[in-house]
């Protein structure tokens, strides 16, 4: 069996923007699907270790209570429009009047910047960035309390991308907590980000500040040209070590950031065992995230009959 992640650790805080980065195949996806409890989805797939969500152990049943997961690939009902797509969303996962309903839809399709857009079939009307910025807010509609992401600027331009990180930054100063793979991000880009991790044959190496970045590899003997994009640096340290520093080793790196941020993470666990062991109440709408198993089938059924 091929081992993808090895002895990964770390932490995400609320009001924070994190990003996951490494080249393919470094256990970026698999990470997320650790963290959301969809592993089990792969077939044959399993893992040893703990997730843990304010101070509780975390399942894939109490992750919908109050996070959301963003797959890299659109997959919304293209003959739904944008405006169509939220309303759905909050009616089958909240108990929201449809007054509320109407008003958080209206507010994130301005945030979102798809007003223009609104009312156009998804799978007709909308560019590529407009689609992405879809399946963002069809997730974000019921403010989760986390929210995780894989590779929200696949296949945009730096322009675009930068305005999905963008938006992400601000939901996080909302008190979200945002964490997203990323692959090959412009350096105005990667710099939007509060913590980076970055990933090398399934350990991780790095965990902390972008803006820490450069100090943390230099002590550990690398060096930087000028001028040069830190996100596109750090993947190439990730594909080939030795070519950069031939005295480095991923396992080195690893152990050496488990220790270097062995402070932060027991300040984060003094922070967890604060929480009540028995509290799920995660989510900013709390009761409201939840609707009743007849409703939900009644507007599957409806929108099956509308939109087939």
């Amino acid at each position: 069996m091929r081992r993808v992640i090895t002895k990964a650790s770390g932490f995400v805080r609320p009001n924070e923007c994190t990003c996951i980065l490494g080249p393919s195949g470094s256990g970026k996806t698999s990470l997320l699907n650790v963290l959301s409890g969809r592993i089990s989805l792969s077939q044959g797939s399993k893992y040893d270790g703990k997730v843990i969500a304010n101070g509780r152990p975390l399942t894939r049943d109490h992750f919908g209570q109050f996070a959301a997961f963003v797959q890299q690939d659109e997959v919304l009902l293209w003959t739904m429009t944008p405006r169509e797509a939220f309303n759905f969303a909050q009616q089958i996962r909240t108990d929201k009047s449809q007054d509320l309903i109407d008003l958080r839809t209206d507010e994130l399709l301005h945030t979102l910047g798809l007003m223009d857009c609104a009312d156009f079939q998804i799978g007709l009307g909308l560019r590529k960035g407009e689609k992405k910025r879809v399946s963002i807010g069809y997730e974000i509609v019921t403010e989760p309390s986390l929210i995780l992401l894989d590779e929200p600027t696949s296949g945009l331009d730096s322009i675009s991308a930068y305005q999905i990180v963008s938006m992400l930054k601000r939901e996080a100063r909302r008190g979200v907590t945002v964490l997203a793979t990323i692959h090959t991000p412009s350096a105005e880009t990667f710099l939007l980000f509060d913590r980076c991790i970055l990933l090398s044959e399934g350990h991780t190496i790095y965990n902390g500040s972008p803006h820490k970045i450069k100090d943390f590899f230099v002590e550990q003997g690398f060096r930087f040209k000028k001028y040069q994009n830190l996100a596109d640096w750090l993947l190439k340290l990730a594909m080939d070590m030795k070519r950069l520093n031939p005295r480095a080793s991923t396992t080195e790196l690893a152990r050496i950031q488990r220790f270097k941020y062995a402070e932060e993470l027991i300040h984060a666990e003094s922070i967890f065992d604060s929480f009540d062991a028995n509290d799920f109440s995660f989510s900013t709408v709390k009761s409201e995230r939840s609707t009743s198993n007849i409703r939900q089938f009644w507007l599957i059924f409806k929108r099956n009959m509308i939109y087939q």
